[in-house]
C-alpha cells in the first residue's frame, strides 16, 4: 500500500476521502466454527494483552486522518444466529452503534446495503469483515482508493486471498436487491463489475486482514500481532520436553484480568480476562476464554476452554 506522502497524482496531493460510514460484518446467517466454539462473538475475545478484537478495530478506524467534524459513525452488524458483540470500552473519537440485522437472510451485501441505503449516492462507505484482523493503516488503504479513482476498491493480501475490506460508491450497491440474500465477494463483486462499475484490487502488505473463523487462526493472528515468528508455528508446535527445546521461543497471550496460577505452563496460547489457568496446569495451542477456568494439573491442548467447558 502506497504511504500517505507518495498519494499523488501529477505532483497534487491526493485528498483523504471523507468517509460516509463504515459497515464492520460480524457475523452472517451460519456461525464460524470459532463461533460455535466460544458460544459469543469473536469481537469479544482478546487478540492482544489489553484489547479485544473490536478494540482493535476501533483502534485502526480511529486513525489521525479522520477529521473531528467529520467522523463516520460505525455500524457493527450481525446476522442470523452469530451473537451481537458487547460495546467496546472506547469508542475513541467515534460513533459505534452494534445492530442485529433489519432483515433475515439478507447476506453481507444485503446488510450493507441497509445500513447505508439512505446515503447519497457518492458517498463513500468502508466496509470489512470484523472477524479478520484490522488493517495495519486504514488511512494509506483509502488514500490508494482515492489514488486510484475507482468506484469500488477491493483489498487483496499479499498471498492474492481476500482481505475482506472494500472502499465503494453507495450506488455501486444498486446492484443488491432490497429482498433476498447477496455475498460481496462473488455475487455482488461479480454483478457490479459486469454492470460496468469500475473496480480496483488494492494489494496489502504483510501481514494483510487475517482471517478468525478457527481456533488455529485466532492463535496464529494473536501470534502476529504479538511480533512473535508465526512461520510453520502452528498446529505442530511441542516445546514441552526440557531434554530437547524448541527452536523458536513459546509465545502466550496473557490479558488483563486473567490469571495463570504457580507452575502451569502456558504455551502458544491466549488467555483472555477473567480467565484462570490453575496451578501446575498445562495449556497448549489453546484459548482460555472470558470467565473459563482450567483446574490445577489439567492439560489442555488444541482446545477452546469456555466457562461450560472444553471443545
Amino acid at each position: 500500500m502506497a504511504d500517505p506522502a507518495m498519494a499523488t497524482s501529477e505532483s497534487v496531493p491526493i485528498a483523504f476521502p471523507e468517509i460516509a460510514a463504515v459497515v464492520l460484518l460480524a457475523g452472517g446467517l451460519k456461525p464460524s466454527p470459532l463461533v460455535q466454539a466460544v458460544g459469543r462473538s469473536v469481537l469479544d475475545l482478546s487478540l492482544t494483552p489489553d484489547r479485544t478484537l473490536l478494540e482493535l478495530w476501533v483502534a485502526a478506524l480511529d486513525g489521525p486522518l479522520w477529521p473531528a467534524s467529520r467522523a463516520p459513525k460505525v455500524y457493527v452488524v450481525c446476522g442470523g444466529n452469530t451473537p451481537n458483540p458487547e460495546p467496546p470500552t472506547t469508542g475513541g473519537g467515534l460513533d459505534v452503534v452494534i445492530q442485529h440485522d433489519r432483515k433475515t437472510f439478507r447476506g453481507p451485501a444485503g446488510a450493507v446495503l441497509d445500513v447505508t441505503e439512505d446515503l447519497e449516492p457518492g458517498a463513500t462507505i468502508l466496509v470489512a469483515e470484523g472477524h479478520r484482523t484490522p488493517l495495519d493503516s486504514i488511512d494509506d488503504f483509502l488514500l490508494a482508493h482515492a489514488a486510484g479513482g475507482a468506484e469500488a476498491s477491493v483489498a487483496v493480501n499479499p498471498d492474492g486471498s481476500p482481505a475482506g475490506v472494500y472502499a465503494l460508491r453507495r450506488r455501486t450497491l444498486d446492484q443488491v436487491t432490497r429482498v433476498g440474500f447477496m455475498d460481496l465477494k462473488e455475487q455482488w463483486l461479480n454483478k457490479a463489475v459486469s454492470s460496468g462499475v469500475r473496480v480496483g484490487a488494492l494489494r496489502l502488505p504483510a501481514p494483510g486482514s487475517l482471517p478468525l473463523r478457527t481456533r488455529e487462526q485466532f492463535l496464529f493472528a494473536a501470534m502476529s500481532l504479538s511480533g512473535a515468528e508465526t512461520r510453520d508455528r502452528l498446529p505442530a508446535c511441542t516445546i514441552l520436553d526440557p531434554s530437547r527445546p524448541n527452536e523458536q521461543a513459546p509465545f502466550r497471550v496473557l490479558a488483563a484480568g486473567g490469571c495463570i496460577g504457580p507452575g502451569a505452563v502456558v504455551v502458544d496460547s491466549v488467555v483472555m480476562p477473567e480467565a484462570e489457568v490453575g496451578a501446575g496446569a498445562v495449556v497448549v495451542r489453546s484459548m482460555v476464554c472470558p470467565g473459563a477456568k482450567v483446574q490445577p494439573g489439567a492439560e489442555v491442548v488444541d482446545a477452546v476452554v469456555t466457562r461450560t467447558g472444553v471443545a
